[in-house]
C-alpha cells in the first residue's frame, strides 16, 4: 500500500480534522503491516511530513518477504513466467509487442473493423518470425 497525502485531500486513508487538513488514518494499515511507503506532494507542508512521520514511527516497517526470481508481466491477467531448466525450446516465450491498439495502426484497424482474422494474421505473423 502507498498513501500519499495530496494538497486537497489523502488519497489513503483519511481522516479530516477540524482546521481542514487531513492526516491518514494509519492504525488498521499500520498495525497489519500494509504500508510500504508514506509521504507527501507538492502542497504537503514540512510540518504535516513531520506529523505522519510521527504517526507512522508507532508501527514497525513491513518486513520484505522472499520472492521467486520470474519473469513478472502484467495486462489484464498476470503472468509469472518460469523456464523448464533444459527444455527451453518447449517454454520459450514470445510476446507480441506491436499486437495492442497502440503499437501498430494496422492491427488497430483490424480490431476497430471487427476483422478479427486480420488481427489475427497479424499476430501469427509475429510468431512466424
Amino acid at each position: 500500500m502507498l498513501c500519499i497525502k495530496r494538497a486537497q485531500a489523502c488519497r489513503c486513508l483519511a481522516h479530516h480534522t477540524a482546521d481542514g487538513t487531513s492526516l491518514p488514518v494509519l492504525a488498521p494499515a499500520g498495525e497489519e503491516r500494509l504500508v510500504n511507503a508514506i509521504g507527501g506532494c507538492c502542497g504537503t507542508s514540512p510540518e504535516h511530513i513531520a506529523a505522519i512521520r510521527e504517526m507512522a514511527s508507532a508501527y514497525p516497517p513491513r518486513q520484505l518477504h522472499a520472492v521467486p526470481p520470474l519473469m513478472r508481466l502484467s495486462g489484464l491477467e498476470p503472468l509469472n513466467y518460469s523456464p523448464k531448466e533444459g527444455a527451453l525450446r518447449e517454454t520459450f516465450l514470445m510476446i507480441g509487442e506491436r499486437c495492442n491498439v497502440a503499437g501498430s495502426i494496422m492491427y488497430k484497424k483490424a480490431i476497430v473493423d471487427g476483422d478479427y482474422d486480420k488481427a489475427l494474421s497479424i499476430a501469427l505473423s509475429q510468431v512466424g518470425r
